[in-house]
């Protein structure tokens, strides 16, 4: 078996952690809370001070009773021999500097490799105290130094990989995704069913013909509106060939008489003229 990132640039706190973590656990080989372990106390740059508040300082951390699992110890950097799970991780670290062209690799990135598998010592020594997505944004930004893009979706497949590459089942839990990649669909709320119609591209609902008992509603109106319309026109005629009521005698014993004066003919007196003689 070829050695751990074996030709591939490391950063040199990366070095001196795998080399004093090497020496701490000879003659057993080096699994992944140890090269942690070595990690924090080599790692003068990085910011642990939120991952300790959470976890536990590395004294704590190097207590836990996490474990790695069943190994072959096949893996190996350098002279120090590593479990499956800490190759793997080493592995892992390897791929997404590739992926991402950060090169030498840096000490955030290892740190995600060793807690890209849910199940190794590393991982449950850290998430004591914090969820899996608050642990690797906290490693990203205090650690790493940097976010990376879409790492959440990167890891399934570089773990499964890399534990494929080594010989190891792949975790039950990280199944690579389809490829290529299908862009995810918009999310947006349910709306009604849409029924295709043929030869069209309509996606409306075919229109269902209206029964007998959904019409009721309408002729009941229909028959209301009618009866209403006829009452109003009854009384209306009724109204108009009602006769006038008689006129009463009025009762005011002050009653001023009234005359009418018609107009007369002119009569103009006729005087006899006499006559000259």
């Amino acid at each position: 078996m070829a050695g751990v990132l074996a030709g591939v640039p490391i950063h040199s706190t990366v070095v001196v952690a795998l080399r004093l973590a090497a020496v701490g656990r000879a003659p057993d080989p080096v699994d992944t809370r140890a090269l942690l372990a070595a990690l924090m106390r080599a790692d003068g740059s990085g910011d642990w001070s939120r991952i300790c508040l959470n976890a536990g300082d590395v004294d704590a951390i190097e207590r836990k009773r996490v474990t790695d699992g069943p190994s072959r110890g096949a893996g190996r950097w350098e002279n120090a021999w590593l479990t499956d799970r800490c190759a793997i991780a080493l592995d892992v670290s390897g791929r997404l500097a590739t992926q991402y062209r950060l090169f030498p690799i840096p000490v955030g990135l290892v740190v995600i490799g060793l807690i890209a598998d849910p199940s190794s010592a590393a991982s449950q020594a850290l998430r004591d105290g914090m969820h899996r997505g608050e642990l690797l944004a906290l490693v990203q930004s205090d650690v790493l130094g940097v976010t990376l893009s879409g790492l959440d979706s990167a890891l399934p497949t570089v773990l499964f990989a890399a534990a494929s590459v080594r010989g190891n089942p792949p975790p039950p839990y990280y199944q690579p995704p389809p490829a290529p990649y299908p862009p995810s669909p918009p999310t947006r709320a349910p709306g009604p069913a849409r029924w295709p119609v043929a030869n069209s591209r309509s996606t409306q609902p075919p229109s269902q013909p209206q029964t007998r008992g959904d019409l009721k509603p309408l002729v009941a109106l229909f028959v209301l509106l009618a009866a209403v319309f006829v009452f109003v026109l009854a009384v209306t005629q009724h109204d108009d060939h009602r006769p006038d009521p008689p006129l009463q005698p009025s009762r005011n014993p002050f009653v001023v008489p009234t005359f009418t004066l018609s107009p007369q003919p002119l009569i103009t007196p006729h005087f006899p003229i006499p006559r000259s003689h």
